[in-house]
């Protein structure tokens, strides 16, 4: 399983071409003779025997053997299939071979958690809101550790006894730079909003309590999804070489990869975080 990954394991699989794939709208499926049929023709590259796995349809999501296969317009399953017209964009993956699909998994998983490290960023975010603590230094301008997507709410602590017993209205602070959002980019101050501001930062050890959504953005950056991608694609080949390895590499080699690596380099260009 990957962790937070910045690529899916369809997508390094589709890289690698160890499952081929077919997407069209051409796709329709027959109950009668458990019929996959698809209209423009492009369903040879899935043999007798293969097992795929079928995504995007109304009543076929999942996974089915193929019992007559090689043939450009139809596939033949074994399992049950429900009567369905094409139209849906319909996605076929050739997942026979799944024996590297749990190494891959973990290279995917290390190197996003490397890309973390060298950026000092995390190119996700979570469901539910979280909760973060803050020592501020001084009493106008907050500068959270983490990239900060938003901010849900904000409660102050102000003698020192770790009970957060004011929580600030809305027109107390504000995050800057005040357009990172329309940029694609997190925030990375908070700053009390004079002259609407009732209150200041308490200048005390985790006098700040931050509630709301953290890191660069809520869905990857392209840039940083290829570089998942590219490095991806990279270590896993390393094991056809001779002496070559894959699996779980120490997160100091990986690094060592992505600096050494130009093309990788140029992609996460602009991306650290000064610390």
């Amino acid at each position: 399983m990957i962790t937070n990954g910045y690529c899916t394991l369809e997508e390094i699989r589709a890289r690698l071409t160890i499952g081929k794939q077919r997407v069209a709208t051409t796709i329709s499926f027959t109950a009668a003779n458990k019929t996959i049929t698809d209209s423009a023709l492009g369903l040879a590259i899935f043999p007798t025997g293969a097992r795929i796995r079928v995504q995007g349809t109304l009543s076929n999501e999942g996974y089915f053997t193929v019992a007559t296969g090689g043939v450009a317009g139809t596939l033949v399953t074994t399992e049950a299939l429900t009567g369905e017209v094409a139209g849906r964009s319909v996605t076929i993956t050739d997942v026979t071979d799944v024996q590297d699909d749990y190494v891959l998994e973990q290279v995917v998983t290390g190197i996003s958690r490397a890309i973390e490290e060298e950026t000092h960023r995390r190119f996700y975010t979570t469901a539910s809101d979280e909760v973060r603590y803050y020592s501020p230094d001084d009493s106008y301008t907050l500068m959270p550790e983490e990239d900060v997507i938003s901010v849900a709410k904000i409660e102050i602590d102000q003698d020192g006894d770790r009970t957060y017993e004011t929580e600030l209205a809305a027109t107390d602070w504000e995050l800057w730079p005040y357009n990172a959002a329309l940029n694609g980019k997190p925030y990375l101050e908070i700053r009390i909003a004079t002259p609407n501001a009732a209150y200041v930062w308490p200048i005390l050890p985790r006098s700040v309590k931050v509630t709301g959504k953290f890191g660069y953005s809520a869905s990857t950056p392209a840039a940083i999804h290829e570089a998942c991608l590219l490095m991806s694609e990279r270590l896993f080949k390393r094991k056809d070489a001779i002496f070559g390895v894959v699996g779980s590499p120490e997160l100091g080699v990986l690094k060592q990869i992505i600096r050494d690596d130009p093309e990788i380099k140029s992609l996460m260009s602009g991306f650290t975080r000064l610390v």
